[in-house]
């Protein structure tokens, strides 16, 4: 990940494990049912749980912000 922040390069990941997007992402966007839901800085994503849930998301552990 350093490695593309260094080099400008933006990845594009599908993932849910929602532990590692917040210690490995700046941005976080939230799709579901073929809608944006989230879209913003991954700590304030991380904070709406009652949406991270409606897109069948949780976190495994509480994350530091």
């Amino acid at each position: 990940m350093e490695y593309l922040v260094g080099h400008k390069i933006n990845p594009i990941t599908v993932i849910h494990d929602m532990d590692f997007v917040a210690e490995a992402f700046e941005r976080t966007i939230v799709l579901a049912h073929r809608k944006v839901l989230l879209d913003g800085g991954t700590r304030e994503i991380i904070l709406q749980k009652d949406i991270l849930v409606q897109a069948g998301l949780n976190l495994a552990r509480e994350v530091s912000v």
